[in-house]
């Protein structure tokens, strides 16, 4: 549950930001010039640093003379430790011939060690109009360092960067199985203490031969997947989303795996697009999810809460069974599948409970707090309707 809590234990972040930021009113920049000079920011990720620091990295985009198919330009990427972001982009700034804006950041990367530090507290409470800080970037949390997420976000060097991250946000629309969420969102919960934030959880895997990777082994005539083993990936990004970050209050406090994730867009209403495979007694199936509803009541139960959650969701299915037969897949999703997915939302909702976060703002709606909701218990009914 979201608690108000004395300021964090990274005052100096913020004032930095603030000092920072503040040279952007005009235009983005940290000194009035054209556009054309300026080296556009698109990520910023925040590292814990040494001897009290931090290590700060933008990825900027690559610009090239001229495009074609085979590179669209990358990323380039710039690092430096400071007390403040002011100081680290300070130094960054002396070593490039551009000036470094920050008006078109559309991602905030943290590392996990920091978000248990409630480092995200810091982050809503800054001036953001003020400081032309986009609220519709994504925040999202890494269980690597921030820094080398990014590495690994842009390891194929010749894509727009734009694109690469444009990808996560289809991933979760596609596959209902990511959470990214905005700065804005960050912003409400901390403010106005009535929910709990939770988003994306990001990760690498530095072994992942990417697509850059392979061209690069076919111009040298050799076979891209020669040192991949039967199983492994190969192609896309080195990075990519593990589940989900929960957070009590400002601090991180829980993890859900990218499953996990479905039933909690399916339990809040937003699950655009989702995938779900069931046994059925003539064998295994599997089954669209589509746009889901939900409706909550709550009230005091004694000590606790009773909360009442009522889910819509259509189903059709997708593969099956030579045996079974669409009708009896369709009957099968409308009587079985209902009871299965109420099982794996109560599931997710005892690890949200777990973690005091509550994302469904269920205390505040009754007017309790965070111990009523560590004692509140769920009663879910799920509705299946064939999709169209």
């Amino acid at each position: 549950m979201n608690k108000r809590r004395a300021p964090g234990p990274l005052p100096r972040l913020i004032a930095a930001a603030v000092c920072l930021l503040s040279a952007f009113a005009a235009g983005g920049c940290l000194k009035p010039v054209s556009l054309d000079v300026c080296g556009y920011v698109s990520a910023i990720a925040v590292d814990e640093g040494r001897d009290g620091e931090y290590y700060f990295t933008l990825a900027l985009q690559r610009e090239l003379a001229e495009q074609n198919i085979e590179s669209e330009g990358g990323a380039i990427l710039l690092a430096d430790s400071g007390e403040d972001l002011f100081e680290a982009v300070t130094r960054m700034q002396g070593s490039v011939p551009y000036t470094i804006n920050f008006t078109r950041a559309n991602f905030i990367v943290v590392s996990r060690e920091l978000a248990e530090r409630g480092l995200l507290s810091e982050l809503a409470r800054l001036d953001h109009d003020r400081l032309h800080i986009r609220t519709s970037a994504a925040v999202m949390i890494t269980q690597c360092r921030a820094y080398e997420f990014l590495g690994a976000m842009y390891s194929n060097n010749d894509a727009d960067i734009n694109k690469l991250q444009s990808a996560l946000t289809l991933d979760g629309r596609r596959t209902g199985m990511v959470r990214l969420m905005p700065l804005s969102r960050l912003i409400e919960a901390e403010r106005a203490g009535t929910s709990d934030f939770c988003t994306a959880l990001g990760s690498r895997d530095p072994e992942i031969v990417t697509d850059m990777e392979q061209k690069r082994a076919e111009a040298e005539g050799k076979d891209p997947a020669e040192n991949v083993s039967p199983g492994e990936r190969v192609g896309g990004l080195k990075a990519f989303m593990t589940g989900t970050a929960l957070f009590s209050g400002a601090r991180m406090t829980g993890v859900l795996s990218r499953d996990e994730t479905l039933f909690l867009n399916l339990m809040m209403g937003r699950l655009e697009s989702g995938f779900i495979s069931a046994d059925t007694p003539k064998g295994r199936m599997t089954a669209a999810l589509t746009n889901s509803s939900s409706r909550l009541a709550v009230r005091k139960n004694g000590e606790g809460l009773l909360i009442v959650l009522t889910v819509r969701v259509l189903a059709e299915p997708l593969s099956r069974p030579a045996e079974l037969s669409r009708k009896e897949a369709e009957e099968f999703l409308q009587n079985e599948l209902p009871a299965m997915l109420a099982e794996r939302v109560d599931a997710v909702f005892a690890k949200l409970r777990a973690a005091g976060c509550d994302p469904l703002c269920a205390a505040a709606k009754a007017g309790a707090g965070g111990r009523e909701y560590a004692l509140s218990e769920l009663r879910v009914t799920v509705t299946v309707k064939p999709a169209a």
